[in-house]
């Protein structure tokens, strides 16, 4: 692949840097909020079902490949929401971000 290690690059400031933003929505300011009216675990819970039903214009219409993208977005949810609530919102992004450039660098078949 030309250019590959400039695209990996690339691709971790994408996936690290617009996950971010994603992950102090859901799981610092909701899932924070949500903690002091619910459980922590409720709270993880709730956090990740609206970050995967937030998804559904792009898993119905962007990406057309539905219901997948929507479950995937909720596992991803739940587990960010578990790490969250052991190490922060800083391991909740490093967790998203990886999991994003995981599944990113197979897929444009970098060798």
């Amino acid at each position: 692949m030309p250019g590959g290690w400039a695209w990996l690059l690339g691709m971790a400031v994408l996936a690290y840097g617009a996950n971010a933003l994603e992950e102090v929505l859901f799981r610092g300011f909701l899932q924070g909020y949500l903690e002091r009216h619910v459980s922590e675990l409720r709270a993880a819970l709730i956090s990740a079902l609206a970050f995967s039903a937030l998804h559904a214009f792009l898993a119905l219409s962007v990406t057309q490949l539905g219901w997948p993208v929507l479950l995937f977005t909720l596992i991803e949810g739940v587990a960010c929401g578990f790490v969250r609530m052991r190490y922060g919102v800083v391991a909740s992004t490093a967790t998203h971000g990886t999991a994003i450039w995981l599944i990113a660098v197979p897929m444009a078949g970098f060798q």
